[in-house]
């Protein structure tokens, strides 16, 4: 209902269902260039730096629509690229949860996990049309001030976590006894 309530939130969701983007709506124009600048990438891209997309036709471009930039300019593997660099992110933080042995670190950690994982795919999902476009900056790659600073503040919070994981595990192996060598 509060979405109904607000008519640009009902304009933006009518949009993305396809009920709402005649000839001369500007709803649909952002997303439907996004699949555009994919679209053109192909397998490979056109080449880094090379998008042509990114100069005045997809808006935000830098920010809300950087990943579809990427499509274009690396094409399908630079774009499986960077979704398993992701998942290697989300794998690697699940690791420092699961084997923490205090509450708090394993709670915050699952708490910036689902951060970091769910915007990431939030702005996928807005960018290649599964979700509404909302403005939510892509994670390391997006320029902004606020949400960079956010993400690599959290980012520290992980490797320093992970680092004192690794410290713990040294520890514990310095304090076992070595096995010794029977002589003949």
């Amino acid at each position: 209902m509060a979405i109904f309530a607000s008519s640009n939130l009902r304009q933006r969701i009518l949009a993305w269902l396809d009920t709402d983007c005649g000839p001369s709506s500007d709803l649909c124009y952002q997303a439907s260039m996004g699949l555009h600048a994919f679209a053109s990438g192909g397998w490979f891209g056109v080449g880094a730096g090379q998008s042509r997309m990114k100069w005045s036709y997809v808006p935000e471009a830098q920010n809300d629509f950087i990943f579809s930039i990427l499509g274009e300019e690396f094409g399908l593997i630079g774009v499986l690229f960077v979704l398993v660099m992701f998942m290697l992110l989300a794998l690697a933080m699940y690791r420092i949860a699961a084997r923490a042995k205090d509450l708090y670190t394993k709670v915050l950690m699952g708490c910036l996990m689902s951060w970091v994982i769910g915007q990431t795919f939030v702005n996928l999902g807005t960018v290649t049309g599964v979700l509404p476009v909302i403005g939510v900056p892509l994670p390391f790659i997006s320029s902004g001030g606020s949400a960079m600073l956010a993400i690599m503040l959290a980012m520290g919070y992980v490797l320093s976590s992970a680092r004192a994981q690794k410290l713990e595990f040294e520890a514990t192996l310095e304090k076992k006894p070595a096995k010794s060598k029977k002589t003949k």
